[in-house]
């Protein structure tokens, strides 16, 4: 049983994202992690369920639409292997050029260590409005 924070694995995958560094989260992804963003995947690029090698697919895709400013975990609780976190995201809308802020939930499912699942729930209209290039509320022009 690793001895792992567990918030502190959920720390590391929030980081990862601001310091463009999702190879340093290899070691916490297993082959049978699966990773969830919500939406529908006409709108949102990279909603659905990913596994294994298909989460590195996603985390792309995710990548080249936004750029993550800051991060930041405004609450986070433990229950046995579980993490929740309450998360305000700054990202830069990289089509549209606008900066929107949003709150996502996430829950992360830990096991010896490593992400077992992870999934993301947010306002999946407004980021899809966002990503469209319409300016909402919490977002404004560069």
């Amino acid at each position: 049983m690793s001895t792992v924070d567990p918030k502190e694995i959920a720390r590391t995958l929030f980081d990862a994202f601001v310091t463009d560094d999702l190879a340093g989260l290899k070691p916490l992804v297993r082959a049978d992690t699966r990773f969830q963003f919500s939406g529908e995947p006409g709108l949102i690029p990279w909603a659905g369920a990913f596994t294994g090698e298909d989460i590195w697919r996603a985390l792309g895709i995710l990548r080249d639409h936004l750029d993550f400013r800051k991060v930041t975990i405004r609450d986070s609780q433990t229950a046995g292997h579980y993490v929740f976190v309450r998360v305000v995201q700054l990202v830069r809308i990289r089509a549209a050029d606008l900066v929107h802020s949003m709150e996502i939930m996430g829950e992360l499912q830990i096991d010896d260590g490593a992400i077992l699942s992870y999934r993301e729930f947010c306002d999946t209209a407004a980021l899809g409005r966002a990503l469209a290039g319409v300016a909402t509320i919490g977002a404004v022009t560069t």
